[in-house]
């Protein structure tokens, strides 16, 4: 089972922008393109996470609902990502995005595809055109931000074990970029 949930997390406090801002700036030498994803000095990368033309998209999966609210809260937020799901327990598939294109109103629009796949190939979940980010973006194009759209999925007790994967397409429409992303997660019997 699946539903896809719209959150606006992005209503933080200025105290979070800071200390978001101190990070990145301890984070990245000065040289660096911000809203490339860095880990000690190298870029990122992966099959879920994607760039082009300054602008960047990851898709994550976590078990931790809280995540949403401490973040829309403001302060230290950690994320735990996870790639094993266990039955009759939720997990919300969920986006992070970077250097989205702004219009000259100052909003960005950013949607994404998403296909969830069984582990035969047959789809579990299918959601088209979620809104990540629609309207005003008052962020540094550089900073990294929760999206919108969420998936919350939960697998059930008469759902297949194995290997599910994760398929989607986020659109900068402002940009006229699209990424493809791609996550996979692993159901034990």
């Amino acid at each position: 089972m699946a539903d896809l949930i719209l959150v606006r997390p992005h209503a933080m406090r200025p105290l979070y922008i800071l200390a978001v801002s101190v990070l990145l700036l301890v984070t990245f030498p000065p040289q660096a393109s911000r809203s490339q994803l860095m880990t000690d000095g190298k870029p990122v990368a992966g099959p879920n996470i994607g760039s082009a033309g300054g602008f960047t998209a990851q898709i994550w999966i976590t078990e931790h609902e809280e995540f949403f609210h401490e973040f829309a809260r403001g302060g230290v937020v950690k994320f735990d990502g996870t790639t094993t799901v266990r039955r009759d327990v939720p997990v919300f598939l969920t986006f992070f995005i970077a250097g989205p294109g702004i219009d000259a109103s100052g909003a960005a629009d950013v949607t994404a595809d998403i296909t969830v796949r069984k582990p035969d190939g047959t789809v579990y979940f299918e959601g088209k055109d979620a809104p990540c980010w629609s309207g005003k973006y008052p962020y540094s194009p550089d900073s990294t931000q929760v999206a919108d759209a969420k998936v919350k999925l939960s697998i059930e007790p008469n759902d297949p074990a194995g290997k599910y994967s994760i398929e989607a397409t986020v659109h900068d429409k402002v940009k006229k970029i699209d990424l493809s992303l791609k996550k996979s997660f692993d159901v034990a019997q």
